[in-house]
């Protein structure tokens, strides 16, 4: 499973600086939804892993999220 290799990855150990959270990003809203609609679970998998999965719409909403936080 992708969650799993990002968990793996452990990108955030590189810098002193960065989020406890990695956002795997699935470009397409449709191929996002089917996965959903084949693992209803597919979320709550990645959460307690620190990994989000966003979509277009919620990148958008994630990074703007980001941007009046900082």
């Amino acid at each position: 499973m992708r969650i799993q290799d990002l968990v793996r990855r452990d990108n955030g150990s590189q810098f002193e600086r960065s989020p406890e959270v990695g956002v795997m990003f699935v470009s397409l809203e449709p191929v996002l939804s089917a996965a959903f609609d084949l693992d209803p679970e597919l979320l709550e998998h990645g959460v307690p892993q620190c990994v989000f999965i966003a979509s277009p719409a919620t990148l958008l909403a994630l990074l703007w999220t980001v941007a009046f936080g900082s």
